[in-house]
């Protein structure tokens, strides 16, 4: 069960079917490193979006490591994919 800001009864229609809400929303990457990751990461942010489109994920994080050098080429390269406007 999920709990909701107003209380954490599910919804009697399955709305908070764990499963159901995978169906709709799929799979999420929110740990990614890229090749701004120092020793940990060798994907370059555009190909990151790339991918991230063919396997039609709604959404990209990066948690590239000891530094925030690719926040921003991150930030406009995948703002300009359409899935993620």
């Amino acid at each position: 069960m999920i709990a909701h800001a107003h209380g954490n009864n599910a919804d009697r229609n399955g709305a908070d079917d764990p499963s159901r809400i995978l169906d709709d929303v799929g799979f999420v990457h929110l740990h990614v490193h890229s090749s701004y990751s120092l020793r940990e990461g060798a994907i370059p942010v555009a190909k990151l979006a790339r991918l991230a489109l063919a396997d039609a994920m709604p959404a990209l994080a990066t948690t590239d490591s000891n530094n925030l050098f690719g926040a921003l080429e991150f930030s406009e390269k995948l703002a300009k994919v359409p899935v993620f406007e």
